[in-house]
Protein backbone atom coordinates (compact mmCIF):
# COMPACT_ATOMS: atom_id res chain seq x y z
CA UNK A 1 0.00 0.00 0.00
CA UNK A 2 1.25 2.97 -0.98
CA UNK A 3 2.34 5.74 1.85
CA UNK A 4 -0.36 7.36 3.36
CA UNK A 5 -1.39 11.07 2.52
CA UNK A 6 2.22 11.49 1.00
CA UNK A 7 1.29 15.25 -0.37
CA UNK A 8 0.88 16.55 3.06
CA UNK A 9 2.43 14.53 5.43
CA UNK A 10 3.46 17.01 8.58
CA UNK A 11 6.82 16.67 8.00
CA UNK A 12 8.49 19.84 10.02
CA UNK A 13 12.29 20.90 8.68
CA UNK A 14 14.86 23.10 9.84
CA UNK A 15 14.29 26.69 9.58
CA UNK A 16 15.45 28.29 6.28
CA UNK A 17 15.49 31.48 8.50
CA UNK A 18 17.87 29.65 11.28
CA UNK A 19 20.32 28.95 8.52
CA UNK A 20 19.70 32.03 6.73
CA UNK A 21 20.89 34.09 10.05
CA UNK A 22 23.65 31.76 11.40
CA UNK A 23 26.77 33.06 9.91
CA UNK A 24 25.94 36.66 11.62
CA UNK A 25 24.84 35.76 14.62
CA UNK A 26 27.73 33.29 15.16
CA UNK A 27 29.95 35.62 13.85
CA UNK A 28 28.60 38.17 16.80
CA UNK A 29 28.40 36.00 19.31
CA UNK A 30 32.19 34.90 18.87
CA UNK A 31 33.20 38.42 19.46
CA UNK A 32 31.56 38.73 22.63
CA UNK A 33 32.14 35.31 24.29
CA UNK A 34 35.96 35.25 23.62
CA UNK A 35 36.71 37.85 25.19
CA UNK A 36 38.02 36.07 28.58
CA UNK A 37 37.38 39.56 30.56
CA UNK A 38 34.28 39.84 30.07
CA UNK A 39 32.16 37.24 31.32
CA UNK A 40 32.05 33.47 31.83
CA UNK A 41 33.39 31.52 29.07
CA UNK A 42 30.64 29.24 27.81
CA UNK A 43 30.61 25.71 25.62
CA UNK A 44 29.39 25.91 22.02
CA UNK A 45 26.25 24.46 22.03
CA UNK A 46 25.59 24.42 17.98
CA UNK A 47 23.12 23.85 16.17
CA UNK A 48 21.43 26.13 19.03
CA UNK A 49 23.76 28.95 18.87
CA UNK A 50 23.44 28.91 15.12
CA UNK A 51 19.84 29.61 15.47
CA UNK A 52 19.80 31.91 18.58
CA UNK A 53 17.72 34.14 16.67
CA UNK A 54 14.76 31.60 17.06
CA UNK A 55 12.77 30.76 20.20
CA UNK A 56 15.15 28.17 22.17
CA UNK A 57 12.18 27.25 24.67
CA UNK A 58 11.11 25.02 21.56
CA UNK A 59 12.00 26.59 18.40
CA UNK A 60 9.65 27.71 15.48
CA UNK A 61 8.66 25.05 12.89
CA UNK A 62 8.03 25.00 9.31
CA UNK A 63 5.05 23.05 7.26
CA UNK A 64 7.11 21.54 4.50
CA UNK A 65 4.06 21.84 1.88
CA UNK A 66 3.81 20.90 -1.80
CA UNK A 67 4.16 22.10 -4.78
CA UNK A 68 1.06 23.17 -6.83
CA UNK A 69 -1.09 20.90 -7.70
CA UNK A 70 -3.07 20.24 -10.71
CA UNK A 71 -6.66 20.68 -10.24
CA UNK A 72 -8.81 18.92 -8.86
CA UNK A 73 -7.81 20.04 -5.29
CA UNK A 74 -9.29 18.97 -2.15
CA UNK A 75 -8.52 21.20 0.98
CA UNK A 76 -8.15 19.11 4.62
CA UNK A 77 -7.37 21.13 7.99
CA UNK A 78 -4.72 21.33 9.79
CA UNK A 79 -3.74 18.71 12.18
CA UNK A 80 -4.57 19.43 16.00
CA UNK A 81 -1.46 20.46 18.26
CA UNK A 82 -0.75 18.26 21.20
CA UNK A 83 -1.11 20.46 24.21
CA UNK A 84 1.60 23.70 24.81
CA UNK A 85 3.01 21.94 21.46
CA UNK A 86 4.59 25.51 19.66
CA UNK A 87 2.58 26.60 16.62
CA UNK A 88 4.67 26.40 12.89
CA UNK A 89 4.87 29.31 10.99
CA UNK A 90 4.24 28.98 7.11
CA UNK A 91 7.16 27.85 4.83
CA UNK A 92 8.66 30.89 2.86
CA UNK A 93 8.85 27.85 0.13
CA UNK A 94 5.14 26.85 0.21
CA UNK A 95 3.95 27.48 -3.40
CA UNK A 96 1.16 25.52 -2.83
CA UNK A 97 -2.40 27.23 -3.86
CA UNK A 98 -3.99 28.64 -0.47
CA UNK A 99 -7.35 27.67 0.79
CA UNK A 100 -9.56 30.29 1.22
CA UNK A 101 -9.63 32.56 4.39
CA UNK A 102 -12.46 32.64 5.56
CA UNK A 103 -12.09 28.37 6.46
CA UNK A 104 -9.63 30.00 9.41
CA UNK A 105 -13.28 29.72 11.62
CA UNK A 106 -13.47 26.18 10.77
CA UNK A 107 -10.47 24.35 11.23
CA UNK A 108 -12.19 21.80 13.22
CA UNK A 109 -15.75 21.56 11.93
CA UNK A 110 -16.17 18.37 10.06
CA UNK A 111 -17.56 20.36 6.85
CA UNK A 112 -14.49 22.09 6.04
CA UNK A 113 -12.78 20.57 3.60
CA UNK A 114 -17.01 20.16 2.14
CA UNK A 115 -17.03 24.20 2.77
CA UNK A 116 -13.31 24.61 1.25
CA UNK A 117 -14.57 23.17 -2.03
CA UNK A 118 -17.56 25.70 -1.87
CA UNK A 119 -15.28 28.59 -1.85
CA UNK A 120 -12.62 27.95 -4.00
CA UNK A 121 -14.91 27.56 -6.35
CA UNK A 122 -16.94 30.41 -5.31
CA UNK A 123 -20.01 28.16 -5.59
CA UNK A 124 -21.60 28.69 -1.60
CA UNK A 125 -25.30 30.03 -2.36
CA UNK A 126 -26.84 32.60 -0.28
CA UNK A 127 -29.07 29.96 1.54
CA UNK A 128 -25.66 28.10 2.92
CA UNK A 129 -24.21 31.05 3.80
CA UNK A 130 -26.73 32.59 5.79
CA UNK A 131 -27.48 29.33 7.69
CA UNK A 132 -23.21 29.01 8.21
CA UNK A 133 -23.34 33.00 9.49
CA UNK A 134 -26.05 31.71 12.16
CA UNK A 135 -24.10 28.56 12.96
CA UNK A 136 -21.35 31.19 13.71
CA UNK A 137 -23.32 33.54 16.03
CA UNK A 138 -24.50 30.62 17.88
CA UNK A 139 -20.96 29.53 18.09
CA UNK A 140 -19.50 32.50 19.75
CA UNK A 141 -22.32 33.02 21.53
CA UNK A 142 -22.72 29.74 23.21
CA UNK A 143 -18.09 30.13 23.70
CA UNK A 144 -18.55 33.90 25.70
CA UNK A 145 -21.70 32.28 27.95
CA UNK A 146 -18.92 29.30 29.07
CA UNK A 147 -16.05 31.57 29.22
CA UNK A 148 -17.75 33.79 31.71
CA UNK A 149 -18.68 30.68 33.52
CA UNK A 150 -15.33 29.62 33.85
CA UNK A 151 -14.12 33.07 35.14
CA UNK A 152 -16.59 33.40 37.28
CA UNK A 153 -16.14 30.06 39.46
CA UNK A 154 -12.15 30.82 39.12
CA UNK A 155 -10.62 30.44 42.36
CA UNK A 156 -13.42 28.89 44.57
CA UNK A 157 -12.94 25.81 45.75
CA UNK A 158 -13.18 22.59 43.61
CA UNK A 159 -16.36 21.19 44.60
CA UNK A 160 -18.56 24.75 44.12
CA UNK A 161 -16.45 25.16 40.32
CA UNK A 162 -17.95 21.53 39.50
CA UNK A 163 -21.10 22.23 40.28
CA UNK A 164 -21.19 25.68 38.46
CA UNK A 165 -19.97 24.43 35.52
CA UNK A 166 -22.02 21.15 35.58
CA UNK A 167 -25.17 24.03 35.94
CA UNK A 168 -23.68 25.74 32.75
CA UNK A 169 -23.59 22.76 30.71
CA UNK A 170 -27.47 21.85 31.29
CA UNK A 171 -28.13 25.67 30.37
CA UNK A 172 -26.43 25.07 27.75
CA UNK A 173 -27.23 21.52 26.58
CA UNK A 174 -29.90 21.96 24.13
CA UNK A 175 -28.49 25.17 22.10
CA UNK A 176 -25.26 22.85 22.13
CA UNK A 177 -27.09 19.78 20.46
CA UNK A 178 -28.92 22.11 18.28
CA UNK A 179 -25.33 23.39 17.36
CA UNK A 180 -23.41 20.35 16.62
CA UNK A 181 -26.91 19.33 14.52
CA UNK A 182 -26.65 22.37 12.51
CA UNK A 183 -23.02 21.25 11.36
CA UNK A 184 -23.95 18.03 10.62
CA UNK A 185 -26.75 19.58 8.26
CA UNK A 186 -23.93 21.72 6.44
CA UNK A 187 -22.08 18.92 6.40
CA UNK A 188 -24.66 17.08 3.97
CA UNK A 189 -26.24 20.06 2.63
CA UNK A 190 -22.10 21.32 1.34
CA UNK A 191 -22.46 18.13 -0.60
CA UNK A 192 -19.77 15.05 -1.07
CA UNK A 193 -16.66 16.16 -1.95
CA UNK A 194 -15.27 15.66 -5.39
CA UNK A 195 -15.55 11.66 -6.47
CA UNK A 196 -11.93 12.01 -7.48
CA UNK A 197 -10.87 12.43 -3.88
CA UNK A 198 -13.03 9.04 -2.86
CA UNK A 199 -11.43 6.89 -6.00
CA UNK A 200 -7.73 8.37 -5.14
CA UNK A 201 -7.76 5.97 -2.18
CA UNK A 202 -7.07 2.25 -2.81
CA UNK A 203 -9.55 -0.05 -2.92
CA UNK A 204 -8.24 -1.94 -0.63
CA UNK A 205 -9.85 -1.31 2.74
CA UNK A 206 -7.99 -1.17 5.90
CA UNK A 207 -5.91 -4.97 6.63
CA UNK A 208 -5.23 -3.80 10.01
CA UNK A 209 -8.01 -2.81 12.80
CA UNK A 210 -6.06 -0.05 14.51
CA UNK A 211 -4.10 2.44 12.76
CA UNK A 212 -0.78 0.91 12.00
CA UNK A 213 1.84 0.77 9.75
CA UNK A 214 -0.95 -0.89 7.02
CA UNK A 215 -3.45 1.37 7.60
CA UNK A 216 -4.98 3.94 4.70
CA UNK A 217 -5.04 7.15 6.98
CA UNK A 218 -6.60 9.04 3.84
CA UNK A 219 -9.70 6.01 4.14
CA UNK A 220 -10.16 7.18 7.94
CA UNK A 221 -10.23 10.74 6.67
CA UNK A 222 -12.82 10.01 3.98
CA UNK A 223 -14.90 7.81 5.84
CA UNK A 224 -14.66 11.01 8.69
CA UNK A 225 -15.96 13.60 6.38
CA UNK A 226 -17.82 11.35 3.84
CA UNK A 227 -19.70 8.57 5.07
CA UNK A 228 -23.25 8.50 6.40
CA UNK A 229 -24.33 7.32 9.02
CA UNK A 230 -21.61 7.66 11.46
CA UNK A 231 -21.88 9.35 14.77
CA UNK A 232 -20.22 12.97 15.74
CA UNK A 233 -17.89 10.88 17.97
CA UNK A 234 -16.86 8.32 15.17
CA UNK A 235 -16.40 10.76 12.99
CA UNK A 236 -14.14 12.65 15.85
CA UNK A 237 -12.15 9.69 16.15
CA UNK A 238 -11.62 8.34 13.20
CA UNK A 239 -10.09 11.72 12.35
CA UNK A 240 -7.98 11.68 16.16
CA UNK A 241 -6.93 7.92 14.94
CA UNK A 242 -5.46 9.54 11.60
CA UNK A 243 -3.19 11.95 13.33
CA UNK A 244 -2.64 9.41 15.79
CA UNK A 245 -1.17 6.86 13.38
CA UNK A 246 0.62 9.25 11.79
CA UNK A 247 2.38 11.06 14.74
CA UNK A 248 3.99 7.47 15.82
CA UNK A 249 6.10 6.69 13.46
CA UNK A 250 7.51 10.11 13.28
CA UNK A 251 10.28 11.27 16.27
CA UNK A 252 8.38 12.70 19.27
CA UNK A 253 9.70 15.45 21.76
CA UNK A 254 10.27 13.67 25.19
CA UNK A 255 7.25 12.21 27.40
CA UNK A 256 4.39 9.84 26.02
CA UNK A 257 1.79 11.17 23.73
CA UNK A 258 -1.70 10.78 25.30
CA UNK A 259 -4.55 11.08 23.01
CA UNK A 260 -7.84 11.91 25.43
CA UNK A 261 -11.03 13.89 25.33
CA UNK A 262 -12.34 15.50 22.97
CA UNK A 263 -10.98 13.72 20.24
CA UNK A 264 -8.67 15.43 18.62
CA UNK A 265 -6.82 16.87 21.84
CA UNK A 266 -3.98 15.36 23.19
CA UNK A 267 -1.06 16.13 25.33
CA UNK A 268 2.72 14.50 26.59
CA UNK A 269 2.36 12.83 29.91
CA UNK A 270 5.78 13.45 32.11
CA UNK A 271 8.04 10.80 33.58
CA UNK A 272 6.90 11.09 36.58
CA UNK A 273 3.12 9.59 36.42
CA UNK A 274 2.15 7.04 38.81
CA UNK A 275 1.99 3.42 38.42
CA UNK A 276 -1.50 3.46 39.66
CA UNK A 277 -2.53 6.65 37.20
CA UNK A 278 -0.40 5.10 34.31
CA UNK A 279 -2.87 1.93 34.63
CA UNK A 280 -5.92 4.59 34.29
CA UNK A 281 -4.73 5.78 31.64
CA UNK A 282 -3.73 2.27 29.88
CA UNK A 283 -7.61 1.35 30.63
CA UNK A 284 -8.84 4.54 28.87
CA UNK A 285 -6.63 3.65 25.67
CA UNK A 286 -7.70 0.18 25.80
CA UNK A 287 -11.25 0.97 25.80
CA UNK A 288 -10.85 3.60 23.39
CA UNK A 289 -8.79 1.37 21.01
CA UNK A 290 -11.58 -1.27 21.12
CA UNK A 291 -13.98 1.23 19.70
CA UNK A 292 -11.67 2.54 16.88
CA UNK A 293 -10.96 -1.53 16.31
CA UNK A 294 -14.76 -2.16 15.82
CA UNK A 295 -14.89 0.93 13.43
CA UNK A 296 -12.19 0.18 11.20
CA UNK A 297 -13.44 -3.21 10.95
CA UNK A 298 -17.01 -2.02 9.72
CA UNK A 299 -15.15 0.16 8.06
CA UNK A 300 -13.21 -2.42 6.32
CA UNK A 301 -16.36 -4.11 5.18
CA UNK A 302 -18.99 -1.39 4.57
CA UNK A 303 -19.22 0.36 1.69
CA UNK A 304 -19.50 4.22 2.31
CA UNK A 305 -23.04 4.56 0.32
CA UNK A 306 -24.78 1.91 3.14
CA UNK A 307 -25.44 4.90 5.47
CA UNK A 308 -28.18 2.47 7.17
CA UNK A 309 -25.27 -0.32 8.78
CA UNK A 310 -23.30 2.72 9.90
CA UNK A 311 -25.94 4.13 11.67
CA UNK A 312 -26.85 0.40 13.51
CA UNK A 313 -23.26 0.19 13.95
CA UNK A 314 -23.42 3.65 15.51
CA UNK A 315 -26.35 2.81 17.76
CA UNK A 316 -24.08 0.05 19.11
CA UNK A 317 -21.12 1.84 19.56
CA UNK A 318 -22.78 4.95 21.31
CA UNK A 319 -23.28 3.08 25.22
CA UNK A 320 -19.51 2.55 24.49
CA UNK A 321 -18.10 6.25 23.79
CA UNK A 322 -20.68 7.23 27.10
CA UNK A 323 -18.63 4.59 29.24
CA UNK A 324 -15.13 6.41 27.86
CA UNK A 325 -16.47 9.54 28.74
CA UNK A 326 -16.99 8.77 32.05
CA UNK A 327 -13.42 6.77 32.12
CA UNK A 328 -12.13 10.44 31.00
CA UNK A 329 -13.93 12.40 33.29
CA UNK A 330 -12.32 10.20 36.66
CA UNK A 331 -9.30 10.90 34.87
CA UNK A 332 -9.15 14.71 34.91
CA UNK A 333 -8.66 15.72 38.63
CA UNK A 334 -5.61 13.10 38.39
CA UNK A 335 -3.70 14.73 35.54
CA UNK A 336 -4.69 18.21 36.77
CA UNK A 337 -2.41 17.57 39.85
CA UNK A 338 0.26 15.27 38.05
CA UNK A 339 3.68 17.49 38.11
CA UNK A 340 4.44 18.48 34.45
CA UNK A 341 0.83 17.90 32.88
CA UNK A 342 0.23 21.94 33.86
CA UNK A 343 2.28 24.56 35.63
CA UNK A 344 5.13 27.10 34.11
CA UNK A 345 8.50 26.61 34.87
CA UNK A 346 9.23 30.32 36.48
CA UNK A 347 12.30 32.50 35.27
CA UNK A 348 15.65 32.90 37.25
CA UNK A 349 15.80 35.57 39.38
CA UNK A 350 16.64 38.70 37.88
CA UNK A 351 15.88 42.78 38.73
CA UNK A 352 13.45 44.11 37.52
CA UNK A 353 14.78 46.61 35.00
CA UNK A 354 16.97 43.54 33.65
CA UNK A 355 14.15 41.06 33.48
CA UNK A 356 12.17 43.86 31.75
CA UNK A 357 15.02 44.30 29.10
CA UNK A 358 14.55 40.45 28.60
CA UNK A 359 11.36 40.84 27.73
CA UNK A 360 11.48 43.41 25.44
CA UNK A 361 14.36 41.46 23.82
CA UNK A 362 12.26 38.27 23.00
CA UNK A 363 9.51 40.51 21.72
CA UNK A 364 11.84 41.77 19.49
CA UNK A 365 13.37 39.21 18.36
CA UNK A 366 9.80 37.60 17.27
CA UNK A 367 8.09 40.39 16.04
CA UNK A 368 11.15 40.15 13.38
CA UNK A 369 11.41 36.62 13.06
CA UNK A 370 7.77 37.04 11.72
CA UNK A 371 8.18 39.88 10.21
CA UNK A 372 11.40 38.17 7.80
CA UNK A 373 8.99 35.12 7.26
CA UNK A 374 5.67 36.96 5.63
CA UNK A 375 8.54 38.96 3.18
CA UNK A 376 11.05 35.86 2.55
CA UNK A 377 9.54 33.98 -0.51
CA UNK A 378 11.06 34.75 -3.78
CA UNK A 379 13.99 35.82 -1.94
CA UNK A 380 14.76 32.26 -0.51
CA UNK A 381 14.19 30.52 -3.64
CA UNK A 382 16.36 32.11 -5.54
CA UNK A 383 19.11 32.85 -3.20
CA UNK A 384 18.87 29.88 -1.46
CA UNK A 385 21.55 26.80 -1.68
CA UNK A 386 21.06 23.16 -0.67
CA UNK A 387 23.15 22.24 2.26
CA UNK A 388 23.06 18.47 4.44
CA UNK A 389 21.34 20.16 6.80
CA UNK A 390 18.38 21.78 4.84
CA UNK A 391 18.39 25.72 2.79
CA UNK A 392 21.35 27.98 3.54
CA UNK A 393 20.21 31.12 2.47
CA UNK A 394 22.87 34.38 2.38
CA UNK A 395 23.15 37.38 4.50
CA UNK A 396 23.18 39.53 1.54
CA UNK A 397 19.61 38.23 0.18
CA UNK A 398 18.09 40.17 3.06
CA UNK A 399 16.53 43.75 2.47
CA UNK A 400 19.36 46.52 3.96
CA UNK A 401 16.89 47.86 6.51
CA UNK A 402 16.50 43.97 7.61
CA UNK A 403 20.20 43.59 7.60
CA UNK A 404 19.96 46.69 9.99
CA UNK A 405 17.79 45.53 12.35
CA UNK A 406 19.12 41.97 12.77
CA UNK A 407 22.15 43.45 13.29
CA UNK A 408 20.77 45.87 16.35
CA UNK A 409 19.03 43.00 18.04
CA UNK A 410 22.50 41.06 17.84
CA UNK A 411 24.01 43.74 19.91
CA UNK A 412 20.98 44.13 22.23
CA UNK A 413 21.66 40.82 23.05
CA UNK A 414 25.47 41.28 23.41
CA UNK A 415 24.64 44.19 25.78
CA UNK A 416 22.21 41.74 27.59
CA UNK A 417 24.45 38.94 27.98
CA UNK A 418 27.02 40.89 29.35
CA UNK A 419 24.27 42.40 32.28
CA UNK A 420 23.46 38.84 32.68
CA UNK A 421 27.42 37.94 33.39
CA UNK A 422 27.82 40.75 35.88
CA UNK A 423 24.58 39.58 38.12
CA UNK A 424 25.10 36.07 38.02
CA UNK A 425 28.83 36.69 39.24
CA UNK A 426 27.58 38.73 41.95
CA UNK A 427 24.43 36.82 43.11
CA UNK A 428 24.72 33.22 42.32
CA UNK A 429 26.81 30.76 44.62
CA UNK A 430 29.15 28.82 43.73
CA UNK A 431 27.56 25.76 42.21
CA UNK A 432 25.13 27.13 40.88
CA UNK A 433 27.15 28.76 38.13
CA UNK A 434 26.04 28.55 34.80
CA UNK A 435 27.10 30.14 31.72
CA UNK A 436 25.16 32.92 29.73
CA UNK A 437 23.99 31.33 26.94
CA UNK A 438 22.12 28.44 29.60
CA UNK A 439 20.86 31.68 31.41
CA UNK A 440 19.49 33.41 28.53
CA UNK A 441 18.06 30.24 27.69
CA UNK A 442 15.85 29.88 30.46
CA UNK A 443 14.80 33.36 30.63
CA UNK A 444 13.35 33.23 27.43
CA UNK A 445 12.21 29.32 27.85
CA UNK A 446 10.03 30.39 30.98
CA UNK A 447 9.11 33.33 29.12
CA UNK A 448 7.56 31.20 25.85
CA UNK A 449 6.20 28.44 28.53
CA UNK A 450 4.10 31.44 29.95
CA UNK A 451 2.97 32.79 26.30
CA UNK A 452 1.63 29.06 25.16
CA UNK A 453 0.22 28.75 28.30
CA UNK A 454 -1.96 31.73 27.32
CA UNK A 455 -2.54 30.53 24.03
CA UNK A 456 -3.73 26.85 24.98
CA UNK A 457 -5.99 28.42 27.45
CA UNK A 458 -9.12 27.30 26.15
CA UNK A 459 -7.44 23.64 25.05
CA UNK A 460 -6.10 22.93 28.55
CA UNK A 461 -9.79 23.72 29.97
CA UNK A 462 -11.09 21.63 27.03
CA UNK A 463 -9.05 18.37 28.29
CA UNK A 464 -8.68 18.88 31.98
CA UNK A 465 -11.67 21.11 33.71
CA UNK A 466 -13.99 18.94 35.55
CA UNK A 467 -17.58 19.62 35.18
CA UNK A 468 -17.84 20.38 31.39
CA UNK A 469 -20.37 18.09 29.26
CA UNK A 470 -18.70 16.29 26.43
CA UNK A 471 -20.41 19.38 24.00
CA UNK A 472 -18.74 21.91 25.42
CA UNK A 473 -15.23 20.45 25.46
CA UNK A 474 -15.57 20.15 22.16
CA UNK A 475 -16.90 23.51 21.63
CA UNK A 476 -13.67 25.15 23.39
CA UNK A 477 -11.20 22.69 21.60
CA UNK A 478 -12.58 24.19 18.19
CA UNK A 479 -12.27 27.83 19.52
CA UNK A 480 -8.47 26.70 20.71
CA UNK A 481 -7.75 25.64 17.51
CA UNK A 482 -8.89 28.26 15.66
CA UNK A 483 -7.31 30.95 18.05
CA UNK A 484 -3.86 29.14 17.69
CA UNK A 485 -3.70 30.10 13.88
CA UNK A 486 -2.23 27.11 12.80
CA UNK A 487 -1.21 27.76 9.04
CA UNK A 488 -3.86 26.29 6.91
CA UNK A 489 -2.67 23.72 4.80
CA UNK A 490 -2.71 24.21 0.85
CA UNK A 491 -4.62 22.68 -1.53
CA UNK A 492 -4.17 18.72 -2.03
CA UNK A 493 -3.40 17.33 -5.58
CA UNK A 494 -6.25 14.71 -6.23
CA UNK A 495 -4.24 11.74 -8.31
CA UNK A 496 -6.69 9.97 -10.50
CA UNK A 497 -5.47 5.94 -10.20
Amino acid sequence: MPPARPSRLRRFATSALWLALASTLTAEDQAVSSDPASLDRTAPTAPFELGRFVTPGGSYYYFNLPPPAAAPLVFLPPDPLPLDTPVPLRSPLDTGVAPPAELAAHVHDLFYPQLASRLAEDNLPRRQRLKLDDYRALKLALLEELHSALAASAGVEASARHAALAACAVRQASRLQELEATAEQLRTELGRLRDEWLSASPPARPSAPAPGRDTDFTLLRIAAYQADGLSLEQRRLLLSLAVEGEMRPSPAAPGTLFFFSPEGASLRLPATVSPQLAGRIAAYTTARRALGDELLAVLGQASFSDPAGLRQLAGRQAPGFAALETLAASLREDLRNTPGVDGVPPAPAAPPALAARLNAYRDRKQALLRQLNTTLNQTVRAAGAATPAGLAVPVSAFTADQQAEIAVLNREKNELRLALAEHHRANAAVQDRKSVDNLLEEFERARFAQELQEKYRDYRAALLEPGLSPAQRRLLLDAALQALAIPLPSGESIHRP
